[in-house]
C-alpha cells in the first residue's frame, strides 16, 4: 500500500518540482541573458560617451526585457547628453523627446528613485520649461 501512494506520488511531487524550479528561474531565461548582455554594452558605450552606440543597445536590451527599469533610464540618459540646449533643429528635438519618454518610463516603473527624478529635472530646465524642472526638483527634496 505505501509503495503503491509512493508510486502516485513521487512523480507528482517531482512535476510540482519541475514547474516550480522553471518558473521560478525567470533570470535564467534566455531573452533575460540577452538583455543583460546588451544591457551591459550599453553601460560599457555610455561609459565611453559613445551614446549612438548605447542607444543602439539599451533598446536591444530592452526588445527582450522590456521590464529594465536602468535601460529606460540610461537611455533616456544618452539621448539627454546628445542634446543640445538651444538647437531648435528637429533632429535635436526628437532628442529631447526621446529622452523625456525613456526617463518618464523608468520614473513610471520607479517613482520613488531621485537619480531618475533629478534627471528629468535637469532635462526639463534644458529645455527651459522651468515650472516641470522646479516640479521635479521639489519631489527630489520630498524624496530624500
Amino acid at each position: 500500500m505505501f509503495r503503491k501512494k509512493t508510486r502516485i506520488l513521487v512523480p507528482i511531487l517531482l512535476v510540482v518540482a519541475v514547474i516550480w524550479v522553471t518558473s521560478s528561474c525567470k533570470e535564467l531565461n534566455i531573452n533575460n541573458l540577452k538583455a543583460n548582455h546588451h544591457f551591459t554594452k550599453a553601460n560599457a558605450s555610455f561609459m565611453d560617451n559613445k551614446y549612438r552606440l548605447a542607444i543602439e543597445e539599451y533598446e536591444k536590451a530592452l526588445s527582450y526585457n522590456p521590464d529594465l527599469t536602468e535601460a529606460y533610464r540610461f537611455l533616456g540618459e544618452s539621448y539627454k547628453n546628445q542634446y543640445k540646449a538651444g538647437d531648435e533643429s528637429p533632429e535635436n528635438m526628437e532628442r529631447a523627446e526621446q529622452a523625456l519618454e525613456n526617463l518618464n518610463k523608468a520614473l513610471e516603473m520607479e517613482p520613488r528613485n531621485m537619480q531618475i527624478v533629478h534627471s528629468l529635472g535637469d532635462m526639463y530646465d534644458r529645455l527651459g520649461r522651468f515650472e516641470d524642472a522646479e516640479r521635479m526638483f521639489l519631489k527630489v527634496l520630498d524624496l530624500d
